[in-house]
């Protein structure tokens, strides 16, 4: 029952945190929103170490450890795509078929909608950098 709670506050928390970066964008110019956009590490930070890591010794065991971002993920754009909605892109490869089913019995990865496509594709630049 514990663990079916913690994972309902850590649900919970990341469904908060989804989508809050882009509300303070709302009525401000492109030019303007890609000089503020957040760096792809602060999105990554404030959305996504909740429950990944960028390495195997510092795993959360709430979501898949992303330290081979560059072996499964050939094409950014597809990676970008699976972040904003990875239950849309679930099977968009072999990689991608085996972690949902490895991961199945945990919380889903929320879809990112509230993000614009420049804040998704800067958190697959950031990955792409700093995972293996």
């Amino acid at each position: 029952m514990k663990y079916i709670l913690l994972a309902a506050i850590i649900f919970s928390i990341a469904m908060y945190s989804c989508g809050n970066s882009s509300q303070n964008n709302q009525g401000k110019n492109a030019d303007t929103m890609l000089e503020s956009a957040p760096s792809g590490e602060i999105l990554f930070n404030q959305n996504c170490k909740v429950c990944h890591s960028l390495n195997a010794a510092a795993s959360s065991g709430m979501a898949p450890v992303l330290d081979s971002v560059k072996t499964h993920w050939i094409d950014k754009n597809a990676l970008a795509s699976f972040i904003k909605n990875a239950s849309e892109n679930k099977n968009v490869n072999a990689h991608t078929t085996a972690l949902f089913a490895e991961w199945q019995s945990k919380p889903q990865m929320p879809p990112f909608m509230g993000f614009t496509d420049k804040e998704v594709i800067a958190i697959a630049e950031y990955l792409y950098q700093h995972a293996n």
